[in-house]
């Protein structure tokens, strides 16, 4: 049964590359990806709360921070899974750099997804719509760039889901007390 899901998300994988990838859309994906990097996105929109709600700016990079220990010192050793572009027989010119860790979950998906749930938690109505675009946005830029697996993404927006729900749920008061601590020294 995992061997004809495999083969079927590999032939999902081929079939989006054919079929979805245009050049007058690699730039702007490439773009939209790049925002992922790192949760850049996320961390510059943290920095940005520092000076309006400390609590709020600490739980959202907190909870990012946290999410890149799990994924990408946990997670992607765990499961050590090769990304599409390095399978046998697949021939593809990459847009972007070739990344260097593994393929599951999908990083910027998961990260995107984990900062998405805590602005809902810290804001929703169009502030948790634009940034739930914004994730699915860069979950999708990893599809189309070929260097993720439906299965990483898929995996990365539950994973980061359940991940900011945690952090909202238990971080909060912690958040709360770091932020107000940080007006004394500064």
């Amino acid at each position: 049964m995992i061997q004809g899901y495999l083969r079927w998300e590999r032939r999902f994988t081929a079939a989006l590359q054919r079929h979805c990838r245009r050049d007058w859309l690699d730039g702007p994906v490439c773009a939209i990806t790049h925002l992922g990097d790192l949760g850049l996105i996320w961390v510059l929109w943290g920095v940005a709360l520092f000076a309006y709600d400390r609590g709020k700016c600490v739980l959202l990079l907190g909870s990012v921070a946290l999410c890149a220990i799990v994924c990408n010192l946990l997670m992607k050793p765990l499961f050590a899974r090769r990304r599409p572009f390095e399978l046998d027989g697949v021939e593809t010119e990459l847009l972007i750099r070739v990344p260097e860790d593994h393929s599951f979950p999908s990083g910027h998906t998961m990260a995107s997804f984990t900062a998405a749930t805590v602005l809902c938690f810290l804001y929703g109505g169009w502030v948790w719509a634009f940034a739930l675009c914004l994730a699915l946005l860069i979950a999708f830029s990893r599809l189309y760039l070929f260097v993720h697996h439906l299965s990483d993404v898929l995996a990365g927006m539950l994973f980061g889901s359940l991940l900011g729900l945690l952090c909202s749920r238990f971080g909060w008061e912690l958040a709360q007390a770091v932020g107000q601590w940080s007006y004394q020294i500064v």
